[in-house]
């Protein structure tokens, strides 16, 4: 893999808008049975959050967005949506957004979000990254199976 092809940017109006009609169909359905958001809904509520948010590139096209916002005192709220172009920058964008959640966790000493159980390729990502998913439970609006993930901060962190 060549990891000189990714890039990670702090995002700007222009990334987030260069991928915002193109995210996974998985990720579309995710963001549905959380919110009932349409995914440019959720990205464009994701950069507007007080807390950070990153584009990876790929190739210099904006594949991914992530970021994370603060639930609670001490609790970061991890989150990603990304285009049919993760799976050709799989493994490289992993390597690349370990550095990124080791800066989550130097911020916030719990990250901890939900996931569908139908987004298997996110759910990849989190346990490649060290997250723990917890049994389905029925969440979001429509009260469907969602794995809840955390992750805490190490004293090595």
């Amino acid at each position: 893999m060549d990891s000189s092809r990714i890039a990670i940017h702090t995002a700007t109006q222009e990334l987030i808008d260069g991928l915002k009609d193109r995210i996974r169909h998985a990720d579309g359905l995710e963001c549905w049975a959380m919110a009932k958001h349409l995914p440019a809904t959720s990205i464009q509520r994701g950069f507007d959050c007080v807390g950070r948010c990153w584009v990876a590139t790929w190739d210099d096209v904006p594949t991914v967005v992530f970021g994370v916002t603060e639930s609670a005192p001490g609790v970061g709220c991890p989150w990603m949506l990304a285009t049919d172009d993760i799976t050709e920058m799989r493994l490289s964008f992993v390597r690349a957004s370990l550095k990124v959640i080791k800066d989550m966790l130097g911020e916030y000493p719990l990250l901890r979000n939900y996931v569908d159980t139908r987004n298997s390729i996110s759910i990849r990502w989190l346990r490649w990254l060290g997250f723990e998913l917890e049994e389905p439970q029925n969440y979001g609006l429509y009260k469907l199976p969602f794995h809840r993930f955390e992750m805490r901060r190490q004293n090595n962190v």
